[in-house]
């Protein structure tokens, strides 16, 4: 019997010896990666948190009494927010690319062993290498992957200091910094576990599609691999 599949998509392919689509199964990011993910950059997090909490409150109420009514932020206040962030941005700086590299490359393992076996349950075995197009793709879900982690703390900084800035503007005793710090960490850790989702569900559809395009065809007839030209989309 003729068995040729050719992919469509990363769930659907054309059986060429009836000519229509099947349904494959569908492949899915791996929830194991993305709690190990989301729980990494979390812990940091937290560290970060507590760390600016404690500093914050220190300088703040240092000074809380001097605070006058409609003032402007003061220079050594906002040096030693700078301070503050540009230690925990070291420190997001030099993690962010181990971190993200871990994640690129068990969602690709993850992801060839998925499609692996979705073809061998249609009958043979392939093993994937990978070309430079996919090398490529890689490198660009990396460097995404780096860039949104470093951003973490940056955009910490600018959301701590408006909420200081408004209690220095306002003359609010460390009560109402210490409350908005609280919820801004929590926006914090949000946009942490929005980043490890997105980012998850991002490779995992950038890394299945390259590798559909790299083998656009797949073979049973000959119990052999064979490549033909991607069909245009």
């Amino acid at each position: 019997m003729f068995i040729c599949y050719i992919f469509v998509k990363m769930s659907l392919l054309w059986d060429m010896g009836v000519g229509r689509l099947i349904k494959g199964p569908v492949i899915k990011p791996s929830g194991r990666i993305q709690k190990e993910y989301q729980k990494a950059l979390e812990a940091v997090i937290k560290r970060m948190n507590a760390d600016l909490f404690k500093g914050i409150m220190a300088v703040y109420g240092r000074y809380e009494s001097g605070l006058a009514q409609d003032a402007k932020m003061p220079a050594w206040l906002t040096g030693a927010l700078n301070s503050l962030f540009k230690k925990w941005q070291s420190v997001f700086d030099s993690m962010a690319e181990k971190r993200a590299k871990w994640f690129n490359d068990q969602t690709e393992k993850a992801s060839t062993k998925q499609v692996e076996a979705m073809l061998k349950d249609i009958g043979f075995t392939v093993e994937f290498k990978n070309s430079q197009y996919i090398n490529d793709i890689l490198q660009t879900q990396l460097k995404e992957n780096v860039d949104l982690i470093k951003s973490i703390p940056a955009k910490a900084h600018e959301q701590v200091k408006a909420i200081v800035k408004h209690g220095v503007e306002a003359g609010s005793d460390r009560t109402y910094i210490a409350q908005h710090l609280q919820e801004q960490f929590g926006v914090t850790q949000r946009r942490a576990q929005f980043i490890t989702r997105d980012q998850t569900n991002k490779a995992n559809a950038a890394i299945h599609e390259a590798k559909r395009l790299e083998s656009s065809m797949v073979s049973g007839c000959t119990g052999a691999a064979q490549r033909f030209p991607a069909l245009p989309m």
